[in-house]
């Protein structure tokens, strides 16, 4: 599984990043505090992110995430989404 640097930026209040993945995968970020946190999700390669279904005690997490996702469909592309500042994040796909 190759692993990925995620790069977020400052967006208002929020600190987002996107990719587009081919596979389900693995998310690790590290966070200067914690706070809520969600993912959003568009099978296109153009339009609207919509919301993906996060169990509760993710949505609302501590400092660190590390947590692997399944999105049925790919590719997909994804918008990764923090209330506090992401000082550190991979992404590692599943292989095929």
């Amino acid at each position: 599984m190759a692993q990925r640097e995620l790069h977020f930026s400052q967006q208002g209040k929020e600190w987002v990043a996107e990719e587009t993945v081919s596979n389900d995968y693995s998310l690790h970020l590290e966070r200067k505090k914690g706070g809520y946190f969600h993912i959003s999700q568009r099978s296109s390669d153009t339009g609207t992110f919509v919301p993906c279904a996060l169990p509760p005690w993710l949505e609302r997490t501590g400092q660190f995430i590390d947590h692997s996702f399944g999105h049925g469909v790919y590719p997909m592309h994804i918008k990764i989404v923090s209330e506090t500042e992401v000082t550190m994040g991979t992404i590692r796909e599943a292989e095929s």
